[in-house]
């Protein structure tokens, strides 16, 4: 009721031009969304729990189910929102721009939700009544006003019966141990197969995933099971299907925010709150090291991470950065301008040449000057 319930039609015309724009013009890719989905999977962890997450096809139907928390209604309002969502404030959390599940918009017109065996979905086909308070018909207002009326679908939540979708996807949810799911009928299946093929294979970008211990990419190009493995030692290994790839030792620093860095945030009226009001800040590190040694990042290569990659490729750092950068809605850059981000990235060499002189201390020895850029 609340995103249906306008006063005049012109509202919820103006609300979904709006929100087409926000789905088409800002998530094209048919990766990025798929990189949202694993960051509200990622947020949905209970405490002190790892979770397991399963992106999936089902002919040109793509699910991406984990075994986080299931939805309460204040999920329901947050992910039926714009800008509202349940985590723009957490400071545990990685998202807090409450857009980022409009991405799935850019990419289908119906999307239905699983949580604990009830449904609901985004269905732009779904027939709303007109509503009798307004005057004529709808017929007669799109020929007055030469517009075609369309209520903002992509934030009305429906409530849907099992019978309403594919009965091996409800079977197959209602016998797996997934708490909660999202169900996408593509507009472009070919492209999401190729983009899941890429992400299959970009080991990497899983690393920062602070609650995720499992990844299964299961389709019918290539299937494959992706491990994320902490030890006590500061390592992060990366399996395949189970089998050690890659191990990447990782370095976390807390800095306190400088009370000149708080001041000028203060006068930033873009800049979310988690931001603005932040009194320390995470930054961590993190080096791939072989039996052969450190392998340093080279300019051109994605190095900086917000949890998930970024595509900056202009920063001359030889390791992999992550932290909680303030970035473009896309998710994609950073706002360069921003004193939160100047910040941030000044700390990073200092940070660096802190962790290789505690290196050098360790069995790791000179080894770890080879981190250093030339």
């Amino acid at each position: 009721k609340n995103f249906t319930d306008y006063n005049q039609p012109h509202q919820a015309v103006t609300q979904m031009s709006s929100l087409s724009s926000l789905s088409g013009d800002l998530y094209q890719d048919s990766k990025r969304f798929i990189y949202e989905l694993l960051q509200n999977a990622d947020d949905s962890a209970l405490p002190e729990t790892k979770i397991k997450v399963l992106i999936k096809l089902f002919g040109n139907t793509l699910v991406v189910a984990h075994t986080g928390k299931s939805f309460d209604e204040r999920d329901v309002i947050g992910i039926s929102d714009v800008g509202n969502g349940t985590k723009k404030n957490a400071s545990d959390k990685t998202g807090y721009k409450g857009i980022g599940f409009k991405s799935v918009f850019g990419q289908s017109n119906r999307v239905i939700i699983y949580s604990e065996s009830e449904l609901f979905r985004f269905d732009e086909n779904f027939q709303h009544d007109w509503n009798s308070e307004w005057e004529g018909t709808q017929e007669q207002w799109e020929a007055e006003n030469e517009l075609q009326f369309r209520f903002p679908w992509p934030i009305i939540p429906i409530y849907t019966e099992s019978s309403e979708i594919n009965p091996d996807i409800w079977n197959f949810l209602e016998e797996s141990d997934f708490s909660v799911a999202t169900i996408i009928e593509l507009y472009k299946p070919e492209e999401v197969r190729i983009a899941l093929s890429e992400l299959a294979q970009k080991m990497e970008m899983y690393l920062f995933l602070k609650n995720v211990k499992e990844i299964t990419f299961d389709s019918d190009i290539i299937p494959i099971k992706i491990g994320v493995v902490e030890t006590a030692e500061g390592y992060m290994t990366l399996t395949v299907d189970d089998e050690v790839k890659v191990n990447f030792l990782k370095k976390t620093f807390v800095l306190d925010v400088p009370q000149a860095v708080q001041n000028e945030l203060q006068k930033d009226k873009d800049v979310p709150d988690k931001i603005k009001y932040a009194r320390k800040a995470e930054i961590v590190l993190a080096a791939k090291r072989s039996a052969e040694g450190f392998e340093v990042c080279k300019l051109g290569e994605r190095n900086l991470y917000a949890y998930l990659p970024t595509e900056e490729k202009t920063y001359e750092i030889p390791v992999l950065v992550n932290a909680s950068f303030y970035l473009a809605a896309t998710r994609e850059s950073l706002h360069k301008d921003s004193i939160w981000n100047k910040w941030l990235m000044s700390q990073v060499p200092l940070s660096l040449i802190k962790w290789i002189a505690d290196l050098v201390l360790t069995p790791i020895g000179s080894e770890a000057y080879t981190i250093l850029p030339k």
